[in-house]
């Protein structure tokens, strides 16, 4: 039904509540549950407003995005597959995920990998919830690519994503 590196865009009669017009990138699924990053929700905050002076310059005006409910203060990085830390998740579509402290020793030394979307928190459905919700048309589902979840953002990656979830389910007709 879904697997991990496919997104989850929230159906557009879904209109209250942090997982309204979000794009979700699951990154594990398995028989206790799903785990996922919410793409799209830009928080008020940057970076350097967090982090301060133990963060490389060059990301001080990076936006922190709400990745979900779950741990709002832990802090992610999503990125290309070419860069790892000690705690790092690949993932299908040459995305990785990272959180650790290490990772900042690495970035503060110049070490970035090629793109990237800070997150703070995760999205959490206990076993079945998920399909549930899917059956209720909650969620869409779709794959992706590198260039989606790095190149959108905000009501445009939504709005995107709703177009892409479509067309794959038209293809699968034909």
């Amino acid at each position: 039904m879904f697997h991990t590196g496919q997104i989850l865009v929230s159906h557009p009669r879904m209109s209250q509540g942090i997982f309204s017009k979000s794009v979700v990138l699951l990154t594990e699924v398995s028989a206790n549950g799903t785990l996922g990053v919410i793409l799209n929700k830009p928080s008020e905050y940057k970076l350097g407003e967090i982090l301060g002076e133990n963060l490389h310059q060059i990301l001080s005006d990076e936006t922190l995005y709400r990745g979900g409910p779950v741990g709002p203060n832990s802090l992610l990085i999503l990125h290309t597959g070419e860069w790892y830390s000690s705690n790092t998740l690949p993932l299908p579509i040459n995305i990785s995920m990272s959180s650790d402290h290490f990772m900042f020793d690495k970035i503060n030394m110049g070490n970035l990998p090629n793109r990237y979307k800070f997150l703070a928190g995760m999205s959490s459905w206990t076993a079945g919830q998920l399909e549930e919700e899917i059956q209720k048309d909650t969620w869409l589902v779709c794959e992706t690519d590198e260039d989606f979840i790095f190149e959108h953002t905000g009501l445009s990656m939504w709005k995107k994503a709703v177009e892409m979830c479509a067309s794959q389910s038209i293809a699968n007709y034909f």
